[in-house]
């Protein structure tokens, strides 16, 4: 983008960025793990994928709802003890 955009700090906003295009076809696995990688890293653990015809899938590389973004940290023990008030 070569020009500044004003947003609105109230609104929420989704931005997108085209990583790459490709038709499948055999010998592209390196091409595609790279793909995801790098939108992985640029998406910061967030990924969508657009497949011709198909619904859009999202993906996040840790623990993440795919319906509302929500990102969870790291699964723990004390998650699952009903001793402690994080785990009730």
């Amino acid at each position: 983008i070569g020009q500044a955009i004003d947003l609105d700090e109230g609104q929420t906003y989704e931005i997108g960025a085209v990583i790459d295009r490709y038709a499948i076809q055999p010998g592209i696995d390196k091409q595609v793990l790279t793909s995801l990688e790098h939108g992985l890293l640029i998406g910061e653990g967030f990924l969508s994928l657009h497949i011709v015809s198909e619904p859009v899938p999202t993906f996040h590389e840790g623990f993440a709802c795919p319906e509302h973004g929500t990102v969870m940290g790291e699964i723990e023990p004390h998650y699952y003890s009903f001793n402690l008030p994080s785990g009730a």
